[in-house]
């Protein structure tokens, strides 16, 4: 089991990490600065009327590539309903980390040590790895 993971951790940490990103959309290019795009759009994804059907027409195609490949490696082992669950708490739990690391870099002189944004964002990709590989526990 744990070379399996290891090796599945490698291949979604080359597909995901090494992604290209894509060219932007004129019509999609979030309003400079990165870091209010981040915050809006986690208040968003926070909405309790957010429905499956608005997050995905707003993917990009890359991100939507990328979710369906994840969703397929998920579902024979979590099943459909909770591989999208994992999927949609890891995406927002990342988005959410990533605003909150924008308003203190945003308010400068933070309280607390930071990673740097590359160390950052490794760590962040190890843990949203892992949560989304964990294995299911017994039912409640």
């Amino acid at each position: 089991l744990a070379g399996t993971l290891q090796v599945l951790d490698h291949d979604l940490r080359t597909r995901f990490g090494l992604a290209e990103p894509e060219p932007p959309d004129p019509l999609r290019t979030p309003p400079p600065p990165h870091e209010d795009w981040v915050q809006i759009a986690a208040q968003l994804a926070a909405l309790p009327t957010l429905t499956s059907e608005d997050l995905l027409a707003h993917l990009t195609p890359a991100a939507l590539d990328h979710g369906t490949a994840l969703f397929e490696h998920l579902r024979p082992t979590l099943g459909d309903h909770l591989a999208a669950e994992r999927l949609f708490a890891v995406g927002t739990s990342s988005l959410h980390l990533c605003a909150d690391r924008a308003r203190i870099e945003d308010a400068g002189g933070a309280t607390r040590p930071l990673l740097a944004l590359a160390q950052f964002a490794d760590n962040l990709l190890d843990m949203a790895v892992g949560a989304l590989l964990a294995p299911v526990g017994p039912p409640a």
